[in-house]
């Protein structure tokens, strides 16, 4: 059955939005769906389509058959066809980054057909109530009683504090003091989360009653000194199973969001974990993680998932904290684990808000380059930061032509 990709990284605050009237993307959001939306087409292959705006100059339209000329050089198969428009087409199945009322109102908007989406439309008010961050808490629950006795201090299972009210925000803080992260209940990629250091206490409650205000609630989580970000992937399948896809070794070089992935293989992530905690206590995790999405999303949702996890620095030792966010939808970390599996190249994926920057020999766009938002690609070995010239565009063009 042949796909159509789109990618609409602002499902997210669609979802917060929750309006039975049209949502417009903020400015910010709607360029980085704009220009980020050849990513997707990593996820495809030869019979797929991947939606993309058209282009609007000669320039545009240069740019773009050079990043194509470029990526097909790189992957061991063929990718999806870019088009601007389903018109005509016999689509079977649509795979957007995330589901909401909005990404059905664009994948309309271009021409797809309503069976396309059938296998989805309907549990959009499920989606969206399994993408409030209370779902984390829920499996950080299921995972502490599970593994408490065997674990103990080694699994940092507690979920974030849900509260509903200026005053018990206020109480909160009392509590536990401004050494914490707060977080909108939906948001994506850092953004809507706080790090409570970098405020005043009378500034951080303030944002907590306006997150209260907008999303009826907001949640709070003691901080931790954080070692290592990472994350499982999963997938949902069609007869309600999840199964495990994946790990994802992700960075933040700017605050609290997202800003890029190593590419490298599963192995060479699960070495690097298992220098500060057990693999045993990765595998439990990882296998009841399975066991409790499965029961979680129980048949509502089919595609990719992230559990983003951190390794943190407790005294003179480490432990892990298994479930920091749900994120139910396509994620970066799948974007990375499937340029590994279809290049077979190690490296670094990182965004680049804005113009791309001079890049190095070993440096592959992966969106055509713009004045918004690049993400770019560094053949090395992300271990030892040795540059891997023979990983490069034109090492691997040369192997490969």
């Amino acid at each position: 059955m042949n796909k159509l990709f789109l990618y609409n990284p602002e499902n997210d605050i669609a979802l917060a939005y929750n309006s039975r009237n049209r949502f417009t993307p903020p400015r910010q959001a709607a360029l980085l769906a704009k220009w980020g939306a050849p990513l997707m087409w990593w996820m495809g292959d030869c019979a797929d389509y991947l939606l993309v705006a058209p282009v609007s100059s000669c320039e545009e339209d240069s740019n773009r058959k050079r990043w194509l000329e470029c990526m097909e050089k790189l992957r061991y198969d063929s990718g999806p066809q870019l088009i601007a428009s389903c018109n005509g087409l016999k689509i079977g199945k649509a795979v957007p980054w995330g589901w909401s009322s909005h990404a059905i109102d664009r994948l309309h908007d271009a021409g797809l057909l309503p069976e396309a989406v059938s296998y989805m439309v309907n549990n959009l008010d499920a989606v969206r109530s399994l993408s409030h961050r209370r779902s984390a808490g829920m499996l950080n629950i299921a995972l502490r009683e599970c593994f408490s006795d065997k674990w103990e201090y080694m699994l940092l299972a507690d979920p974030a504090k849900e509260l509903f009210s200026s005053d018990a925000v206020w109480g909160y803080m009392e509590e536990v003091g401004t050494s914490v992260y707060v977080k909108s209940p939906w948001s994506s990629s850092g953004r809507g989360v706080v790090n409570g250091d970098m405020l005043s206490r009378n500034v951080l409650i303030s944002r907590c009653e306006a997150v209260i205000r907008k999303q009826g609630s907001v949640l709070i989580e003691r901080a931790h000194e954080k070692v290592i970000d990472f994350a499982m992937l999963f997938r949902a399948d069609p007869d309600g199973s999840v199964h495990f896809y994946g790990l994802s070794r992700f960075f933040n070089e700017r605050g609290a969001g997202y800003t890029g992935n190593l590419i490298v293989s599963d192995s060479r992530i699960h070495q690097e974990l298992m220098r500060y905690i057990p693999g045993e206590l990765i595998e439990d995790v990882r296998n009841r993680l399975s066991v409790e999405l499965s029961a979680l999303i129980a048949g509502r949702y089919i595609g990719y998932m992230g559990v983003d996890m951190m390794i943190v620095r407790t005294g003179d030792a480490f432990a892990l904290v298994p479930c920091v966010e749900l994120n139910l939808r396509m994620t970066m970390g799948v974007l990375a684990h499937r340029f590994n599996t279809l290049t077979g190249m190690e490296g670094v994926m990182r965004v680049i808000p804005g113009k791309r920057p001079t890049a190095s020999p070993a440096a592959v766009p992966l969106v055509p380059e713009n004045e918004y938002f690049n993400v770019e690609f560094v053949a090395c070995d992300p271990y030892s930061g040795t540059s891997n010239e023979s990983g490069s565009v034109a090492g691997v063009c040369a192997r490969r032509l």
